[in-house]
């Protein structure tokens, strides 16, 4: 084994770590201390958003122009140096421009989330921290090294719940809880630097500025060769504002519902939203999985132009994704109930209930259509993104600004869904005028109809008076019947595949 699926491997079971603890933080800490947990997901999202901004989307250039740079004999030019300084610069002029605009920031809090103003200046801190450390983790990427730079991310999801805990106890304060987590960031960025420094050969970070300008001075070739990078200042800034611009969408697109919520509603509900969020966001592990795995073959038959092949993984792994989000979400929905009544919180998160459900359904449309981003992704249209994130990106301002005030938590759902389906369907109708191909098929109707049966059956004829013979019989149950049937029709010929495989290793 290589050493990317070393790390590979080592990074996917550090995630699978991380998921387990975020689960049991999320539904045996967190909903004890709502506001408490409710400032945190507020701070550390605002100061993830602000690091693309403060490397002035450079620490996503660094894939792309690396190979230019690598020169282990002359410590790669300075490419770390260049970078902390151009990062720098960025950290002063965001910094800068928060002071100016904190008037107005402070104006949107100051009714319903008083005690983050208190502690608003933490974003502050947290965000030149973030900043140094995006570009140590990126670094350590080139030299294709997961494991570690995973590692350091499961900090804060050891720190938060044993803060939450602590405070609890009144073992400690909030401000004591501030200083948790300021620290949980400075230790992740003193083990990044100590891996950099010690296991990836140390920081080079003296500039070389006559390579630089020697690279800026060159003409670009009239054909560049595949696979050629050729850095010239026009290219290199377009690439990091294109950047920029992509990850502000993302955020904006799909997680703006968090600064909403708090605005409107306050601290305590962002908690009980962002639990919601995290239940119902397990759905969407699987297609993360899935997506790093096709990305780089569907880039490799779209620089081929083998559009047939691509049309055939397209359609697998919407049904794939498909059935395996219906039945997560079926097994969540149907049993949500019992957690919120068996829990001793249970009243308290219970408007989050519906939230599950609105984001759960945006996040299925998500499944069914993931592969069109990709598709759009590495090809000639690759620029549609982030015009289609920008868009729904302000279409999600508006539904939030227009639905929260109405059905409060819900609405910030409902928003969120919206701008997700809106998303997934223009990239569906472009990848289907572009290139002729579509993710759904008979199979999808039936998957469909399938699920919405059995969950019936399982979930509403069957009952019983416990809770607990509801949660274990119900779900085995729709487990049985949902996978016997799917196994049975053959919806999914990969799914059918793996099934016999497993079977067979067994029977030898």
């Amino acid at each position: 084994m290589g050493v990317i699926q070393r790390q590979a491997a080592k990074a996917s079971i550090v995630r699978y770590i991380g998921v387990v603890i975020g689960m049991v933080s999320t539904i045996f800490i967190y909903p004890f201390e709502l506001e408490l947990y409710g400032l945190f997901q507020f701070l550390i999202p605002t100061a993830a958003f602000l690091v693309p901004l403060g490397t002035l989307g450079f620490s996503a250039s660094m894939l792309r122009y690396f190979p230019l740079f690598n020169n282990a004999e002359k410590e790669h030019h300075g490419m770390l140096g260049l970078l902390f300084l151009i990062s720098i610069f960025g950290i002063l002029v965001i910094t800068g421009l928060l002071f100016l605009f904190s008037p107005f920031i402070y104006e949107q809090f100051q009714d319903k989330s008083p005690l983050l103003l208190d502690y608003m200046p933490v974003i502050l801190v947290l965000f030149p921290i973030m900043v140094l450390s995006e570009i140590l983790a990126k670094y350590a990427l080139l030299y294709h090294r997961l494991t570690v730079p995973n590692i350091t991310e499961l900090f804060i999801k050891i720190v938060l719940p044993l803060a939450i805990i602590a405070y609890i106890n009144d073992w400690i304060t909030i401000k004591g809880a501030m200083f948790l987590l300021i620290g949980n960031f400075l230790v992740r960025l003193l083990v990044l630097s100590w891996y950099v420094h010690k296991v990836l050969g140390g920081f080079f970070i003296k500039i070389d500025w006559a390579f630089l300008k020697t690279q800026w001075k060159k003409k670009k070739p009239v054909e560049e060769k595949v696979g050629q990078i050729n850095l010239h200042l026009r290219e290199s800034i377009e690439h990091a504002l294109y950047a920029i611009l992509y990850l502000i969408g993302a955020t904006i697109s799909t997680r703006i519902d968090a600064f909403m919520v708090t605005s409107y509603l306050g601290l305590t509900f962002n908690g009980i939203y962002t639990i919601a969020f995290v239940l119902a966001a397990i759905i969407t592990i699987p297609m993360h999985m899935l997506n790093n795995i096709s990305a780089p073959i569907i880039a490799d038959l779209s620089a081929k132009g083998n559009n047939k092949k691509i049309e055939e993984l397209y359609k697998k792994g919407s049904i794939n994704l498909f059935l395996i989000g219906l039945f997560i979400l079926s097994l969540i929905w149907g049993n949500v109930g019992i957690l919120f009544e068996i829990h001793p919180k249970g009243p308290e998160i219970e408007p989050g209930k519906y939230v599950i459900l609105a984001l759960g359904l945006g996040y299925i449309f998500d499944m069914l259509t993931s592969f069109s981003t990709i598709i759009i992704s590495y090809s000639k249209l690759f620029r549609y993104n982030l015009i289609i994130l920008l868009f729904t990106a302000i279409a999600n301002i508006i539904l939030n600004i227009i639905f929260i005030p109405k059905w409060g938590l819900l609405g910030a759902a409902i928003a969120t869904s919206l701008s997700l389906f809106f998303i997934k369907l223009i990239r569906v109708i472009i990848v289907w005028r572009a290139f002729k191909i579509h993710p759904f098929s008979k199979e999808t109707v039936f998957a469909l109809i399938l699920c919405l049966s059995i969950y019936f059956l399982s979930f509403y004829l069957i009952y019983f008076n416990s809770v607990y013979i509801n949660f274990f019989v119900q779900s085995i149950i729709f487990t049985l019947l949902f996978g016997g049937l799917i196994l049975k029709l053959e919806l999914s010929e990969d799914i059918n595949k793996m099934v016999r495989d497993t079977f067979a290793k067994f029977r030898k």
